[in-house]
């Protein structure tokens, strides 16, 4: 501290004066030097400096799934759906892994795309259904879907913590103006749409539903009011919901009937339940998957000569998990139930059910190990870095006439030619072997709550629309007694909208006067994310469902 007695200089004391100088130009230049000390020029070596606190190192960037493909730049539009169809009702999109497409142009649903054609995959770490202990709560807003199918909304706050993942918005379009503004969207970024499946069937007073990526939101909600149209936002995390579908307690690695099972135990268990069952079930192999993996075809039923037959699929599509899960549900219930319930009894005794539990097996593999929301085959094509086709449009059915792309980007792709898939000519030449046994045919997808039959590839009626209508209405009134779960039926192109190559009509017109598509829960709260916690009321409804009109069938044989 400086004194003012320092600058104080009594007359006659010039050397007191000089000395007392000397000492405050001591005392103010001290200060300067420690400075100096303290804070090195930046030419002083490191060493040589004080340590410094370290700054934390930033959190590293998380890698994506790796496509298997190059990924090319795709034009970007549109969506896609379960069965491929969803008018005003619910059915689902895909979603391709890759880089955002950088070339415009008017394609269909771009997050059910292929790489490059697509927005950030959603992908699940392999194995993440064997973790222990998951939390069945479905995270922000999300609760239990009534079983009837009513959509609650859920509550749109302003927080920006639901931006952190994709989201998935409702819309209902009263004019072709609004129909035009989510063209307008679909054609400048991705939009992954989930009802209808593909771009071109939206119309006016119709719901559609569709995700979009989190950098997106504000933009999309922006839009939809600025020009007054009428939204809901279904999903506000997707990674969220995703996490939520594996709510089931019978959390191991083994397969459950209550869980969703890798393709790994879905083989395991096609060979346990023959060995267990060798009177009611064997098993064949009627082909093999674009990447070589065995196609394996149960088929139930008590020995016997001259048996008719029924035939079901499930697993079209890579992402409707629930399909699966009720093949494999209902295998369960006929090698359990066969002597103690005298209709399924009756069926086995008299019918043989050839039950293919996946039929896109490569594309069911790929939703766990890289993108939950694919769709497609995992086929390459010819020209074209861009992967898959939809086996639902692969049939000689009106193939690639409507509803339908010949773009390999879009999810809706035809393919190169009817049956071009491996996976869609082996099933197709099995049946057309057994076409003189084979009476019905089933076909299971996800998701809307509709009971289909033909056509779909055209506005018209099958010849025997007031049997198969009878029927559809019946069957319908079955499953809803168990949880009163509403269903929509009628024919595929007029309930809801045409979409041509489908399984159905092909399976129609090769002679199959019985042949159905189920599209099982929900109406869009949880979309493709349906929750373990649902596999059990979903597949003992449908169960009820495929029993009245397998019953019927053995009634009216033909």
């Amino acid at each position: 501290m400086i004194r003012s007695d320092h600058f104080r200089c009594a007359r006659g004391q010039p050397g007191e004066f000089l000395e007392r100088l000397q000492t405050f130009v001591r005392l103010v230049a001290a200060p300067s030097a420690s400075r100096r000390q303290e804070h090195p020029p930046a030419s002083e070596p490191a060493a040589s400096r004080p340590a410094q606190r370290r700054r934390r190192p930033s959190s590293p960037t998380p890698t994506r799934p790796v496509p298997d493909t190059p990924e090319p730049p795709c034009p970007q539009r549109g969506g896609v759906s379960g069965r491929g169809r969803a008018g005003g009702l619910g059915a689902g999109s895909g979603r391709e892994p890759g880089r955002r497409g950088a070339r415009p142009g008017r394609g269909v649903g771009r997050t059910g795309g292929e790489p490059g054609c697509a927005a950030t995959p959603l992908a699940i770490k392999p194995g993440a259904a064997q973790q222990s202990e998951r939390s069945g709560a479905a995270g922000e807003g999300e609760r239990s879907e009534p079983s009837h199918g009513a959509v609650p909304s859920r509550p749109v706050a302003a927080s920006r913590r639901r931006r952190a993942s994709h989201m998935v918005f409702r819309v209902i379009l009263q004019n072709e103006g609004q129909v035009e503004i989510i063209n307008s969207l679909a054609s400048k970024m991705q939009v992954d749409f989930w009802q209808p499946d593909y771009v071109t069937l939206v119309k006016p007073k119709m719901q559609v539903d569709f995700r979009v990526e989190a950098d997106k939101v504000f933009e999309v909600e922006h839009l939809l009011k600025e020009n007054k149209v009428e939204y809901r936002v279904l999903i506000n995390n997707l990674k969220t919901a995703l996490d939520a579908q594996f709510d089931s307690k019978a959390r191991s690695t083994s397969h459950s009937y209550e869980k969703y099972n890798t393709w790994e135990q879905i083989a395991a268990w096609t060979e346990d339940i023959t060995a267990q069952n060798p009177d009611l079930v064997s098993r064949s192999v009627i082909g093999e998957t674009y990447e070589g993996r065995p196609m394996y075809l149960l088929k139930l039923g008590k020995s016997g000569t001259n048996k008719k037959a029924i035939f079901m699929d499930c697993g079209f599509h890579a992402r409707e998990w629930i399909s699966p899960a009720f093949c494999q549900w209902f295998v369960k219930e006929a090698v359990e139930t066969y002597g103690k319930d005298n209709v399924m009894t009756r069926l086995l005794n008299n019918l043989d059910f050839y039950v293919l539990p996946v039929l896109n097996i490569d594309g069911y593999i790929y939703t766990w190990t890289n993108d939950r929301m694919w769709r497609k085959t995992r086929s390459k094509n010819s020209g074209s870095f861009c992967i898959g086709t939809d086996p639902n449009r692969n049939f000689d059915a009106g193939w690639c006439s409507i509803g339908a792309s010949r773009r390999p980007c879009e999810s809706t792709y035809c393919g190169s030619a009817p049956e071009s898939e491996k996976e869609t000519k082996a099933l197709a030449d099995f049946i057309r072997e057994h076409l003189s046994t084979i009476k019905a045919y089933l076909t299971i997808h996800s998701y809307s709550q509709l009971l289909l039959f033909p056509y779909s590839y055209a506005y018209k009626y099958p010849e025997n629309y007031e049997e198969l209508n009878s029927i559809a209405s019946a069957a319908a009134k079955q499953l809803a007694t168990l949880y009163n779960t509403e269903y929509t039926y009628g024919p595929g192109a007029t309930t809801i909208y045409p979409a041509a190559g489908g399984s159905d009509d092909w399976a129609y017109d090769q002679g199959i006067k019985y042949s159905f598509t189920f599209e099982l829960r929900d109406t869009g709260y949880y979309g493709f994310l349906l929750p373990e916690s649902q596999i059990k009321p979903t597949c003992e409804e449908t169960l009820l469902a495929v029993k009245y009109i397998a019953n019927y069938v053995l009634d009216h044989l033909y």
